[in-house]
């Protein structure tokens, strides 16, 4: 159930090895993965019984699971004859242990590691099979986030390809992006979640669309903007952009084109505002004070205060202007 969260979160393994170590229980579980730089096995979550406890592992377990990518329980390790008597199941004591594979893709990227010391009941049959469905569950939901950041990389790509085109062909190039970096840097400093990062970075680059489109004068470029939003309505993976890309250019004070104000608007919302003013003064006038556009937007009681003044944090620390936040 932890790991069937289609959100991701990098406490998630952790939690897992938490359920493991209390409910086994075991002395320490931990997940090692191969380093793609060092081709090395490095741990990356790591729990144990209490936080007094060190995790016993032992090195030569982990090589052998991960080289003949098959499941190893030892009940007795001490007297266990797959090891040598030297090696680190014996120096450290650890009395019975499990190292399954963990596989990514069909591709074995790691293992997941479980022991107990000297003293301790050795884990047994049902044990070994309890851990082993663990890793291919720990193993699917990782490939599942591996196609997600891959599907959202390539609609990104698209995009931006697309906007980037509209944005040469009536010589604004750089507007849309430059938005969407300023909706990045604002949803970081507030700490937002990894989703709304992401829907507002899509919202931003966005949000000019229809007017990219719709470039007519009166009632064709109204016609044309309805179009513009007809196709993006028609790509499902946009449905939660959307709402925030019509909202693009509402206030607080409720003066937008669609007169939306006060508690309707959200805090993405909010961030959105603030981004696409900024945006819209700097490109009219690109010789513009950055500074003096965000006290004017500070000043303004169309916009919200506190994220304007959080722009003004990200244009005095840098973070709106990283060229390679996007």
């Amino acid at each position: 159930r932890l790991m069937s969260d289609p959100n991701e979160g990098s406490d998630k393994e952790a939690r897992v090895l938490d359920c493991l170590v209390q409910n086994m229980p075991a002395e320490c579980a931990l997940i090692f993965r191969r380093d793609p730089a060092s081709g090395k096995l490095v741990p990356g979550a790591v729990r144990t019984s209490a936080p007094h406890v060190r995790p016993v592992i032992s090195r030569s377990i982990i090589k052998k699971t991960f080289s003949e990518n098959k499941a190893l329980h030892s009940a007795n390790a001490q007297e266990d004859e797959r090891f040598d008597r030297t090696v680190s199941v014996v120096a450290q004591g650890i009395r019975s242990v499990i190292c399954v594979p963990l596989a990514i893709g069909g591709h074995t990227r790691g293992v997941l590691y479980l022991s107990r010391v000297t003293g301790a009941s050795p884990f047994d049959q049902f044990d070994l099979e309890l851990v082993s469905a663990c890793a291919i569950q720990i193993g699917l939901a990782h490939h599942g986030m591996e196609e997600r950041r891959h599907h959202r990389a390539a609609m990104w790509q698209m995009m931006l390809t697309m906007i980037r085109s509209l944005e040469t062909r009536l010589a604004t190039l750089g507007g849309s992006e430059r938005c969407a970096r300023t909706c990045q840097a604002l949803a970081e400093a507030m700490h937002l979640s990894a989703s709304s990062r992401d829907r507002l970075k899509q919202a931003g680059l966005l949000h000019r669309f229809p007017k990219l489109v719709g470039e007519a004068k009166g009632a064709d470029g109204k016609r044309n903007a309805a179009k513009a939003m007809e196709l993006l309505e028609s790509v499902d993976d946009l449905e939660p952009v959307l709402p925030l890309v019509r909202m693009a250019y509402e206030r607080v004070d409720g003066s937008g084109p669609l007169k939306i104000s006060g508690d309707d608007l959200d805090t993405e919302a909010r961030i959105l505002a603030v981004a696409t003013s900024f945006e819209q003064t700097i490109a009219e006038d690109p010789g513009a004070d950055p500074n003096a556009v965000i006290e004017a937007l500070i000043a303004d009681d169309g916009f919200d205060r506190n994220v304007a003044r959080l722009l003004q944090g990200c244009h005095l620390d840098g973070s709106l202007y990283k060229k390679d936040a996007l």
